[in-house]
C-alpha cells in the first residue's frame, strides 16, 4: 500500500464503479543552469488535464517550491473538474 492508500491501474469502469475514465498527465523536466550563479534550479511542467483533448499548458518553474505549486494546482483542478 502506498502513501496515498490502496491504489490500481485499473480504470474505474473495471472497478464497477461507472465512472468514466479521465487521464490527465504531468511530465517535469528539471535541469540545473551550470552557468548561472549558484548553480540554479529550473524546470519546464507540461501538463495535460484531459488526455483525449490534447489540450497542454506549459510552465516555467525555478525552485522546489514552484514545481511543487504546479503540480498541486494540477491536481486540485484535475480532481474538481470531474468528468
Amino acid at each position: 500500500m502506498g502513501a496515498g492508500g490502496d491504489l490500481t491501474d485499473e480504470p474505474p469502469d473495471a472497478l464497477g464503479e461507472g465512472l468514466p475514465e479521465r487521464t490527465g498527465v504531468v511530465v517535469i523536466r528539471v535541469w540545473v543552469e551550470s552557468a548561472a550563479p549558484e548553480r540554479a534550479m529550473r524546470a519546464r511542467i507540461s501538463l495535460v488535464r484531459d488526455v483525449e483533448r490534447g489540450e497542454a499548458e506549459s510552465v516555467v518553474a525555478g525552485s522546489d517550491e514552484e514545481i511543487l505549486d504546479a503540480v498541486r494546482r494540477f491536481l486540485d483542478e484535475f480532481v474538481g473538474s470531474g468528468p
